[in-house]
């Protein structure tokens, strides 16, 4: 693939151009997924990122191609154009980076018979997912990267404090989801996150989410178990090993 793919123009306000709906599934086109590859160099990594992405992907039906990477077999074009970002998703001349960018180009191409967003129909309830969810992976990988044992036990309750806002929430729903009834991206996005949380915590730190948290586990369970998660997932020992690079 050359270094000339160019992103979408900005044809209608989405920034996605004005092709909405060719993505029947036998016309998707070519799409492809270029993600951060594991240990051994070839099989998948573990970016939860990607993880995102590939259930978005799995959940609306689509064929691609996972294509993992070291960051020595990133090609040129990838490197340059879009600087080695991953996941990136080629879909025929056109490529994407950022899972949020990448996931709103998919529902937007190829949208289903219930959208996978809630903005439009309960702003409101967009908003309340975003506070209870936007601060856990960060209170997350500061707690993992940090190498001094003093500062672990702040550390470690401002993470649960981010998870208790999520089972509080969790509480308030009439479904087994975020919104309700209604898988989202944002059921798609916090999954993988939690997964590494699990894996992480416990590995690095010898803790455990805690069990008072009864509506957060109940919720986890319920996305692990999903086939969109577990087709697009890898082993815990992928997490571990990324996870101990990154506290290098």
């Amino acid at each position: 693939m050359s270094s000339s793919i160019a992103l979408a123009s900005a044809r209608s306000t989405t920034g996605f151009g004005d092709a909405r709906g060719r993505g029947a599934r036998d016309e998707q086109g070519r799409i492809e997924l270029l993600c951060k590859a594991g240990p051994d160099g070839a099989a998948l990594g573990d970016c939860p990122f990607c993880h995102y992405v590939q259930m978005v992907l799995r959940y609306k039906g689509l064929r691609y191609r996972l294509i993992p990477l070291t960051p020595e077999d990133k090609p040129e074009w990838l490197v340059e154009g879009y600087g080695g970002k991953m996941p990136c998703l080629v879909h025929d001349e056109e490529a994407y980076t950022d899972s949020g960018t990448i996931t709103q180009y998919l529902e937007y191409f190829f949208p289903g018979e219930e959208p996978l967003t809630v903005e439009d129909e309960k702003p409101e309830l967009a908003e309340e997912v975003k506070t209870a969810t936007s601060g856990v992976f960060g209170a997350f990988a500061r707690y993992m990267k940090n190498m001094d044992k003093e500062q672990d036990p702040p550390l470690q309750a401002a993470l649960f404090e981010e998870l208790d806002k999520v089972d509080s929430f969790l509480q308030t729903t009439k479904g087994p989801f975020l919104a309700g009834e209604r898988i989202t991206l944002d059921d798609m996005a916090l999954a993988p996150k939690l997964y590494h949380i699990k894996v992480g915590v416990a590995h690095f730190k010898n803790v455990i989410i805690p069990p008072s948290l009864t509506a957060l586990a109940a919720y986890m369970q319920h996305m692990f178990d999903m086939d969109i998660f577990q087709e697009s997932s890898y082993p815990p020992d992928v997490i571990t090993w990324g996870w101990g690079n990154a506290r290098k």
